[in-house]
């Protein structure tokens, strides 16, 4: 993956973390090039503490409409912008139906 990709994947990730943290929900936000899908994508995801955080979050259009619009902020090459996907997970989800294992919940999505 090249530099200006990786500068715009910290830049997104980081984006969303200020955001959060600002609106007293601290996240752990990481991501995930599914490459090894034809054609490339990309997967963000917001780890938050509970279910009832999550639930808040996906519920709000407007948390929504600003991760698709940091791409456009951060210039996400336009022709992969529909190759990304944001997912929004509770840490509590993870440890009930996963075994606390993150990998296991976005393996699928992944590959």
């Amino acid at each position: 993956m090249n530099f200006f990709l990786r500068r715009k994947i910290w830049k997104v990730e980081r984006a969303l973390d200020l955001l959060l943290v600002s609106e007293g929900c601290p996240p752990v936000i990481w991501s995930y090039c599914t490459s090894a899908k034809k054609p490339f994508g990309f997967l963000f995801v917001v780890g938050v503490r509970t279910d009832m955080d999550k639930d808040k979050l996906k519920s709000d259009l407007n948390f929504s409409h600003v991760m698709v619009s940091l791409l456009q902020k951060y210039r996400w090459p336009e022709k992969l912008r529909n190759n990304v996907t944001f997912c929004i997970e509770s840490r509590e989800t993870v440890e009930r139906e996963y075994e606390g294992d993150w990998s296991k919940q976005y393996k699928p999505t992944l590959y």
